[in-house]
């Protein structure tokens, strides 16, 4: 069952709305909330037990519904918190787990962090844990409320910093895995695709893992480190400079 905290009727609502499709029967069956026989033929909602009515990744709560059961448990928000487990938290409820979290340094105390020589501040993975497959998406998330959370999002809002609604958090430093508070800032999806061209992301490291373009982004740092005392892209870096794919 979802936490009652700040979690509206509305919400639960539009999951379990958007979880729900019209069928009609093949044969008989029970309807899973009332347990009541429902005859073939009969037109009945089903409800996948998830955020979606094609959804079918795990078991769930889910199953065909009378259209009066399906409009009782719409109608109550205690019954949706029953049947509905993949709401988001809203920006409220994430708020309230981070302060439970507290303030960044706590926060990141269970993580292996490593110091990179060119200034980023690495999420190797957690500690006693399984380091990030290098197969992966080397982007380290944290489960809060049930739901997979960016990291480096988590320690920018965990620094007290705001994102505005739709806003994503980029890395100036372009590594996935970084999480120093300096190289993280806020922008659009589109600012941050808009980048990635800019920047030669989507064409020097073509080809590449997302792990090897992170391993292939701190040697570039450091080439620039050596040349040019700074390990920050430029513009023209990559048109004047080519590194090696391993």
């Amino acid at each position: 069952m979802i936490e009652d905290r700040l979690v509206t009727h509305k919400q639960l609502l539009t999951v379990f709305y958007r979880g729900s499709k019209g069928i009609t029967t093949k044969s008989s069956i029970c309807c899973f909330f009332c347990n009541l026989p429902i005859p073939a033929g009969c037109w009945v909602m089903h409800y996948s037990g998830y955020g979606s009515h094609v959804d079918v990744t795990r078991d769930k709560d889910g199953g065909p519904l009378h259209r009066g059961c399906w409009k009782r448990i719409a109608r109550s928000k205690f019954l949706l918190q029953v049947y509905v487990h993949t709401t988001r938290p809203t920006p409220e409820m994430l708020e309230a787990e981070m302060e439970r979290l507290g303030r960044v340094d706590d926060f990141l105390s269970e993580w292996e962090l490593k110091r990179h020589e060119s200034g980023c501040l690495l999420a190797l993975g957690r500690k006693g844990g399984v380091p990030l497959p290098e197969d992966g998406e080397c982007r380290p998330l944290k489960k809060i409320l049930g739901n997979n959370e960016s990291l480096a999002s988590l320690v920018y809002k965990n620094a007290g910093f705001v994102r505005e609604s739709g806003n994503v958090v980029r890395h100036t430093c372009d590594v996935t895995i970084c999480v120093k508070v300096d190289h993280l800032v806020q922008g659009t999806r589109s600012e941050n695709a808009t980048e990635g061209f800019t920047r030669g992301r989507h064409g020097r490291y073509r080809g590449l893992s997302k792990c090897e373009k992170v391993r292939q982004t701190l040697a570039d740092r450091l080439k620039r480190l050596e040349l040019y005392g700074n390990p920050e892209w430029f513009e023209g870096w990559d048109n004047d400079h080519s590194t090696e794919q391993e």
